[in-house]
């Protein structure tokens, strides 16, 4: 027979297959508890410690000022008429030349200009 302290304090006399098995069940318990608190603690006491995990290198408020040029670039293509933001698409995001779009379209690389001038000044009064 051993004596065996449970976690409130309690002191009983158990047979020895019992008090190896709730040993064995302290000790997993324990692990498991360590375990638990190194996840835990890890960011908490790395910021204790001074380590910072803040990601300096990146400017947030240039990328936040980015996204909101996007959203506002975004709004005022929609605000073209389908055939100018079908132009404004192919050269500007699909990278076509002018020359390929008038070829295809069967016009002069100049019509193409021109008319990609006038959309660029729509798009300038529409985002002013």
């Amino acid at each position: 027979m051993k004596k065996y302290t449970d976690a409130y304090g309690n002191t009983v006399s158990v047979i020895n297959e019992v008090y190896a098995v709730l040993q064995e069940l302290d000790k997993k318990e324990q692990l498991n508890e360590r375990r638990e608190t190194r996840r835990c603690q890890s960011l908490e006491l790395s910021l204790d410690n001074g380590w910072d995990i803040a990601d300096t290198s990146a400017d947030t408020e240039q990328i936040v000022e980015k996204n909101e040029e996007y959203k506002r670039l975004y709004k005022a293509l929609n605000k073209l008429p389908n055939c100018q933001r079908k132009l404004i698409y192919l050269v500007f995001f699909k990278g076509i030349t002018q020359q390929q779009i008038a070829d295809k379209e069967g016009v002069s690389r100049f019509a193409i200009n021109k008319r990609l001038i006038r959309i660029l000044k729509n798009l300038k009064k529409i985002l002013n």
